[in-house]
């Protein structure tokens, strides 16, 4: 009897083949010996991010327009001649700027970016661009799946229609290829991370691109332990401007034990997957925790509240518990920690 329904289901599915033109969608998942390729690209204070899996490519914002031609570059460098993706995950220039370029040198597969829109000259640029390349953008929905090679990845975010802060509408996508992922969220600070963890997708990645170039607004220490990272990618600009990343997320980062490569420092940093392990083109950042091993010498003239954010002189009466502290050759150094100077003892050099 069992083998008379077997024959029977089988009989069915040839018919809807044949006569009722009907499909059967059977499960592809990307294959266990699947390979990939990121290269967080050294854009200064930027994003763009190069993937390629099974000659297929797909890019993850373009950098500033100061650094658009060595994004192209670097590209042509990679052999790309069509990016199979494009994702913009949001229209701040230094992720939007070198999209504009990209799409008009290479030709595109399909384009995601966020549902909203800005009054900037780029972003009209931009809306203007794809138009008269003939390109339909795409707003993805969390929880879509996109095939990508030998590659799946996932859209999380953004989860909400209306954001008063532009940087949650960026697009965030878990990219796993055979037992690996890497989490990418462009500048998705607190209120996009607590929707993900809400929403009941799976965040947990072995590569996690910091969010917001490793800003304290976003890298909450509850979502960080969702993602559970073996590395973390900060791409950043050298002495920029915002003090990214911020200490918050490097002293996060350091408790967890999630070793560091950042791109002011180390320049592109390429992973290399064979689905099963990874391969990074150099080793971890250290200046971190070679900075905090130097400011623990209790002879240090200068002593800094982790909690307050303030810094003391050794004599001060207001000095934090040992536990607090953080301990400074000069004032200077502390102020470019980020620290202020206390009121009380009124710490210089």
């Amino acid at each position: 009897m069992k083998q008379l329904k077997m024959q029977l289901l089988t009989l069915f599915l040839i018919a809807c083949f044949l006569f009722t033109g009907c499909s059967v969608e059977i499960a592809n998942p990307a294959s266990s010996d699947a390979s990939l390729s990121i290269h967080y690209i050294s854009v200064g204070q930027g994003n763009a991010v190069l993937a390629e899996s099974d000659g297929e490519f797909m890019l993850i914002d373009g950098g500033e327009r100061s650094h658009s031609a060595k994004v192209i570059s670097y590209l042509k460098e990679q052999n790309v001649e069509t990016l199979d993706y494009v994702i913009t995950t949001h229209y701040d220039s230094d992720h939007l700027s070198g999209v504009v370029g990209a799409i008009q040198n290479f030709s595109v597969g399909t384009l995601l970016d966020p549902d909203y829109e800005t009054d900037s000259k780029l972003f009209s640029s931009y809306v203007k661009t794809k138009k008269s390349l003939g390109i339909t953008s795409v707003h993805p929905t969390p929880g879509e799946t996109y095939r990508f090679g030998a590659c799946d990845f996932t859209i999380l975010a953004p989860n909400s229609d209306y954001y008063s802060d532009e940087n949650e509408y960026s697009i965030a996508i878990r990219l796993t290829c055979g037992s690996t992922s890497f989490l990418l969220t462009g500048d998705a600070s607190r209120d996009s991370e607590v929707e993900m963890l809400a929403s009941g997708l799976s965040l947990e990645s072995d590569v996690f691109l910091a969010g917001h170039h490793g800003s304290s607004t976003s890298n909450s220490e509850e979502f960080v332990k969702a993602v559970n990272p073996s590395y973390a990618v900060i791409s950043v600009g050298r002495d920029n401007s915002y003090g990214h990343p911020h200490r918050e997320t490097m002293a996060l980062f350091s408790k967890m034990d999630i070793p560091v490569y950042r791109t002011d420092t180390q320049g592109t940093i390429i992973v290399e997957s064979d689905g099963s392990e990874l391969t990074f083109n150099t080793q971890p950042d250290t200046q971190f925790e070679e900075h905090e091993a130097s400011t623990q010498d209790t002879s240090l003239p200068f002593i800094a509240n982790k909690n307050t954010c303030k810094f003391h002189t050794s004599d001060c009466s207001g000095l934090p518990k040992e536990k607090n502290r953080i301990y400074f050759k000069t004032a200077k150094e502390a102020l470019k920690e980020g620290y202020e100077p206390c009121r009380t003892c009124k710490p210089t050099d």
